[in-house]
């Protein structure tokens, strides 16, 4: 109180409920009277696409169902380790091969997916903003675009044609490494739904991978992207690209089309429909409207600061400065999750008070001054957001462990005793379970509105609801949030991260097969024993270069920070690359902070040998999530 409420920050998880995201950041804004709010996975993996498709579609989420993107002619993969990143998701996209579909591979790795790709666009880390320019400029000029849906629906496209004109093939393709006539083969056959008839399905899909008689009938597209898009230095740019790619095509507001972003977590939506970032309202509504603070102002009976909080990132320089004295955090491990490491644990220990609510004991639960133990997802109920705004119930299967309650019970039991106007609080805060909770979103959230809590079936229901029922499987049919669907003018890449004489690698940063921190992946066993410890993956060149084999140690360096991996060689990377996997503890180490404008994908490295394999280190078993069966299909008789 004597610092006041912009002294104390929050962190919100994609892991938890709506319900408990909801009073997550009721709580910030209402009791505590501020907008220092923010969800990791929310900030570093999905608010750029927030941004970007607000601006051209007037609401951000995956435009159609999972299930639609079977039915595609075409599939955009990019910024996207689907296999490994989103297991499930791959399976879906497996089958429009399967159906005689095209794929479309944007990845500087020749990951698994390569193989069923029609196009693999193997760009240098850090020109996906160039590359997808040019394909823009591709369907521009070549007039693939849909005139009549642009005409009826699409504001500012003679602006963006303008501005691809004078982009130049040759130099994209000296930029990105992709040859010019394969950037022109993706744009022509993501503009027609894979049907040009310059592109046959090549012969060797045909059999095993490529059921015959199984394509069905659309010339529609799909873009898909992830992470990989959003953490780029330009990832807001590159979203809006993609948003325009589905707008001048007509790509977009019918059944397998559109624009499918892939979340971090299990409820990562569902943290960014509650609120839990600091110029964002529930709901998708932007901090800085006035109809919106004024609308959660009169459901609260209280006022709401005007002014945005800080994000992750200037949370750290805020601490550092001493203006932020306490931060609590629910459900996340901020100590690993944010970029430069050394820094932010510098921080921390600057606080006057660290509050974690968690389940497990993270690094930043080893800083806190107090720890309140939480239940996990199989003793509470609630509901979670998926990727493709699908709003589903959990129920608990245990009782709460020991101590732990469920973190809307903890907080509300917090605002209690913290909130002086008794009354208000017992109006605000009268919370018996999360279908109470659930109720006052459905009033207060304008996507999740007239949604009833008790009616969520085992399919879930998917946001916005039409007539106050039935979720809408597909966005736009009619028209876009913001009236007409807007295209921007593209603007000029940031620049790819180039190597120096001293950090000679480019160092790509993604998922592998555990999540994120590991905060919880990593403490299964059965996970550990599957994919073994943590590796980094180098070319076969470089490593011969190096006296580098397969299995050994060796320490990666950046200007920034410093760790020790095991290696494998493999040509997934391309020479003078190195992959490393997020999931190391010290993989921050490595990247520099946000506020830096660098994004965190890419970074000139240096490597060094350092020992040998260890006799008994673990290996990665020999399964491979493609050799996973796909889903059910009916399988064609051969003749």
């Amino acid at each position: 109180q004597a610092h006041g409420p912009d002294a104390i920050a929050f962190v919100g998880s994609g892991k938890i409920t709506n319900e408990e995201s909801y009073v997550l950041q009721k709580f910030a804004r209402a009791v505590v009277g501020t907008n220092n709010i923010d969800e990791p996975t929310a900030r570093y993996c999905y608010e750029p696409t927030l941004r970007g498709l607000h601006e051209s579609f007037g609401s951000a989420g995956a435009t159609i169902p999972t299930r639609d993107l079977e039915s595609a002619g075409c599939v955009i993969v990019i910024g996207s380790h689907t296999v490994e990143a989103h297991p499930v998701l791959s399976f879906w996209v497996k089958r429009v091969v399967r159906r005689g579909g095209r794929m479309i591979l944007i990845d500087p790795r020749a990951t698994e997916m390569a193989r069923l790709a029609s196009v693999h666009l193997r760009l240098h880390p850090g020109t996906d903003l160039s590359l997808l320019s040019a394909m823009l400029k591709v369907i521009v000029d070549e007039k693939m675009i849909d005139r009549t849906f642009i005409e009826s629906r699409v504001e500012g496209y003679d602006d963006l044609a303008a501005s691809v004109a004078s982009i130049d093939l040759a130099a994209v393709e000296r930029e990105t490494g992709v040859p010019a006539e394969e950037i022109r083969k993706a744009a022509r056959l993501y503009a027609t739904g894979g049907t040009d008839k310059r592109y046959p399905v090549p012969g060797s899909l045909w059999g095993e991978i490529v059921w015959p008689g199984q394509r069905t009938d659309t010339s529609n597209s799909v873009i898909t992207y992830a992470s990989g898009v959003a953490q780029q230095a330009d990832g807001e740019a590159i979203v809006r690209v993609i948003a325009s790619l589905a707008l001048i095509t007509g790509q977009i507001g019918k059944p397998a089309s559109g624009v499918f972003p892939l979340a971090g977590q299990n409820n990562t939506v569902g943290s960014v429909d509650m609120g839990c970032l600091p110029n964002w309202l529930p709901g998708h509504q932007p901090l800085s409207s006035e109809p919106a603070r004024a609308a959660l102002e009169e459901a609260w009976h209280r006022g709401i600061p005007a002014a945005p909080g800080r994000d992750l990132d200037a949370t750290v320089e805020a601490i550092e400065r001493g203006e932020i004295k306490a931060l609590y955090v629910v459900g996340a491990n901020p100590a690993r999750s944010i970029p430069d490491t050394e820094r932010v644990l510098a921080a921390f220990r600057k606080l006057d008070l660290l509050v974690v609510q968690d389940i497990f004991p993270t690094e930043t639960a080893e800083l806190a001054t107090v720890v309140l133990p939480a239940s996990s997802a199989k003793e509470k109920d609630g509901t979670f957001t998926s990727t493709e705004r699908r709003v589903q119930r959990v129920h608990a299967a245990l009782r709460p462990i020991g101590e732990s309650r469920p973190d809307w019970r903890i907080l509300v039991d917090l605002a209690v005793r913290f909130e002086e106007d008794a009354d208000w609080c017992q109006r605000q805060f009268a919370f018996a379970g999360p279908a109470d909770i659930a109720d006052e979103i459905a009033r207060v959230v304008p996507t999740y509105r007239g949604l009833a809590y008790d009616a969520i079936g085992i399919d879930g229901v998917q946001w916005p609801l039409i007539d106050g029922a039935t979720g809408a499987a597909t966005l736009y049919e009619s028209g876009f949030e913001r009236g007409r669907g807007r295209v921007f003018p593209v603007r000029a890449s940031s620049g790819a991260v180039l190597p120096d004489a001293s950090y000679p690698f480019i160092g790509i940063f993604g998922r592998a097969q555990l999540w994120n921190t590991g905060a919880m992946s990593a403490r299964s066993r059965g996970l550990t024993r599957m994919w073994g410890e943590h590796r980094a993956q180098v070319h076969p060149s470089d490593a011969t270069r190096l006296g580098i084999g397969d299995g050994d140690l060796i320490a990666i360096a950046s200007a920034h920070g410093r760790l020790e991996i095991r290696v494998s060689v493999s040509d997934i990377v391309a020479a003078g690359q190195l992959f490393v996997p997020i999931h190391h503890p010290d993989a921050n180490r490595l990247l520099a902070s946000r506020r830096t404008g660098r994004g965190m994908k890419s970074v000139a490295l240096a490597i060094t040998r350092l020992a040998g394999p260890a006799p008994a280190s673990p290996q990665r078993s020999e399964i491979s999530l493609m050799d996973l069966p796909l889903l059910p299909v009916a399988r064609p008789t051969r003749g």
